[in-house]
């Protein structure tokens, strides 16, 4: 609708002969078939193999880690989308700059953005499933990366957008704000926490990884709730991003 402006990838091997009868005299063993000396050997090509196979993945971390980056915001895209849209609505009717049939196109728009932001998108689902962080305490940072993220879009996201349709009508009902204030403080703890894992990634991978693109809310004066209140569902158990 036009009055809404658009929410803004080897060596010898033979033994050495030995004689027979008591004169004989028995070969020294060479120093290579002593065993202390195998083994101490085998230990240090064992090492030394370790160490240059690690060198390789080391110099791949940067590497590995933007990739894993840029899946999930693939994944992520489309609830991201979904709430910038929900947040522009927001932010044009509270601010009294909708049309009365702007207005009457609030539902069917937030309807279709709490969608974008539930397991009806099967990139939740998908991005949960199929994205596998790579080895190392770099990865593990950026599983909970995942974590975070996959609850910023659900159930926070999601929540944000039914409380604003709620919120926004039409009519308005003010008696949505306590819900939306709750679930905008864990939209942002989530936020929060998926950038400081990002962070110890970077630090553990040794590179940079730039910020994921999660919107924030617009900064709009909220109605009055009078003695409205809310408390979470049952079923909203302890943040799991919250873990790390």
């Amino acid at each position: 609708m036009p009055s809404f402006p658009e929410p803004p990838d080897q060596s010898d091997s033979s033994e050495p002969s030995e004689g027979t009868g008591p004169t004989a005299r028995s070969e020294p063993v060479l120093w290579y078939r002593r065993p202390r000396v195998v083994i101490g050997g085998v230990v240090v090509a064992f090492v030394a193999a370790a160490v240059l196979t690690d060198l390789p993945t080391n110099q791949n971390q940067p590497a590995a880690a933007q990739s894993y980056v840029s899946s999930v915001e693939s994944y992520d895209s489309v609830c991201v989308s979904a709430l910038k849209e929900a947040f522009t609505i927001e932010q044009t009717v509270l601010e009294g700059q909708a049309s009365v049939s702007d207005r009457q196109e609030v539902p069917g728009l937030l309807r279709d953005d709490l969608g974008g932001c539930s397991y009806t998108n099967e990139d939740l689902t998908d991005m949960q499933s199929e994205l596998q962080p790579p080895g190392g305490d770099y990865g593990q940072q950026l599983g909970l990366v995942t974590t975070c993220v996959a609850e910023w879009e659900f159930p926070d996201a999601n929540e944000v957008i039914a409380s604003l349709s709620q919120l926004l009508g039409p009519p308005t009902d003010p008696s949505a704000v306590p819900a939306l204030r709750y679930w905008l403080g864990r939209l942002a703890s989530d936020s929060a926490g998926a950038t400081a894992h990002l962070h110890h990634a970077a630090a553990d991978a040794r590179t940079s990884l730039a910020p994921l693109a999660l919107p924030t809310p617009p900064q709009v004066t909220l109605p009055a709730s009078g003695d409205a209140t809310y408390t979470p569902p049952p079923t909203v158990g302890p943040n799991p991003c919250l873990k790390g």
